[in-house]
């Protein structure tokens, strides 16, 4: 989770390696990704910005632009960010605008 900071109106880029899906019969088991919600000055979700509203990001970018359900901006509530990794390298991330 990151530090408190005003977020309104910014984007979120990040640079990340996701590790591929073990060996099984099922496929996309234990494959990597990256997940990220933005909360408010309570530390709760944002309507529209949580875990669920991000798609997981996969694969092998320099400079990823994140996106949820309610749009690519931070809203003007957003003071932080939490982010849910499994089998990815997270080597940056910046918010631009």
């Amino acid at each position: 989770m990151t530090k408190s900071q005003d977020l309104a109106g910014k984007q979120l880029w990040v640079n990340i390696v996701t590790r591929p899906a073990k060996k099984s019969s099922i496929p996309g088991l234990d494959e990597g990704y990256l997940q990220v919600e933005l909360l408010d000055s309570n530390d709760k979700p944002l309507p529209g910005y949580s875990r669920q509203d991000c798609l997981p990001l996969k694969g092998d970018h320099h400079n990823l632009k994140v996106k949820w359900a309610g749009g690519d901006q931070a809203p003007k509530e957003a003071v932080k960010a939490k982010f849910y990794l499994k089998r990815v390298f997270l080597y940056g991330f910046q918010f631009k605008g």
